[in-house]
């Protein structure tokens, strides 16, 4: 196993069961590289200062998208709100994981660096 988080695949308890990793914002940005490469996606949560509604979008990429890309998963968040989801079982991505705000719901437009996001994932 890799001891970076988004290359690995999560540390092993007591029990060799695997426990999800965390990666966080260091700061309000538009969007966090969750992992790169093949993992799982257990749960999210996503904080927006803006004064505005905007769309949490997730994406299969290793790297942010492209404007006008459309995303695997779309969540409206209410102005100054947050929105919490979580998969049980765990929702696969093929080549990695980025999460990001976007200012329109079905494509992806960046947002405002403005959101805190925290998520749990292999």
């Amino acid at each position: 196993m890799s001891a970076a988080p988004l290359a690995g695949w999560g540390t092993p308890d007591a029990d060799d069961n695997l426990i999800p990793l965390n990666i966080h914002s260091p700061a309000y940005q538009t969007g966090l590289q969750v992992k790169t490469g093949p993992g799982y996606l257990f749960e999210f949560t996503a904080y927006s200062s803006n004064v505005a509604a905007q769309w949490i979008q997730l994406f299969d990429l290793i790297g942010p998208p492209a404007s006008g890309a459309i995303p695997v998963c779309i969540f409206k968040v209410a102005a100054a709100a947050h929105v919490f989801i979580n998969w049980n079982p765990a929702r696969t991505f093929l080549v990695g994981i980025w999460i990001g705000n976007s200012s329109t719901g079905p494509t992806y437009t960046a947002g405002s660096a403005d959101t805190f996001f925290d998520v749990q994932f292999l």
